[in-house]
Formats: structure tokens, C-alpha cells, sequence
């Protein structure tokens, strides 16, 4: 195999944006807006207009936005309430 066809292979695997919500069961424009606002998958900048998703990226991903229930916000620790105090 040529370092050539390596690379095609390599780059198979690898998703578009579009391919990437595909994947994940969500628009577009959700990935997109995600990835510029934070709390998306991790992505490969090719470009300023070109991004690349790696499946492996996108079950991690997936993976961490599990919940148990409504209450489990996914933090390590449940935030605790301070009180106010008044000057």
C-alpha cells in the first residue's frame, strides 16, 4: 500500500460536518453552532471552512453527555448552593 492510498484510507474514516451530525443524530447546524461556541466533539481544522470529525471523537463525545436522570447534570460533583449575604 502507497503512503498515498494510506492516506485516503485514513481520511475515509474521518466525517465532514454534515457527516458528523448524521453520526450523532443532530442537525448541522447544531454541530456547527457547537463548535464555535464550545461543548461540541473535538474536530481537525483543515481550514478556516474545512473541518474533519474522527468517530472515535464523536463516541467520546457521545459518551460524555450520558445521564442517569434529569437531575444529573454530569458534573463530578453536584454544585453546591452558597448563600447571599447582605451589606
Amino acid at each position: 500500500m502507497s503512503k498515498r492510498d494510506a492516506q485516503q484510507v485514513v481520511a475515509d474514516r474521518r466525517l465532514d460536518s454534515q457527516g458528523a451530525a448524521d453520526y450523532v443524530g443532530c442537525s448541522k447546524s447544531l454541530i456547527d453552532k457547537l463548535r464555535v461556541k464550545g461543548g461540541g466533539p473535538r474536530y481537525i481544522a483543515l481550514t478556516n471552512r474545512r473541518v474533519l470529525y474522527e468517530p472515535a471523537d464523536l463516541d467520546a463525545w457521545l459518551e460524555s453527555r450520558k445521564r442517569g436522570s434529569t437531575a444529573d447534570t454530569g458534573r463530578a460533583t453536584p454544585r453546591r448552593r452558597t448563600r447571599r449575604t447582605r451589606r
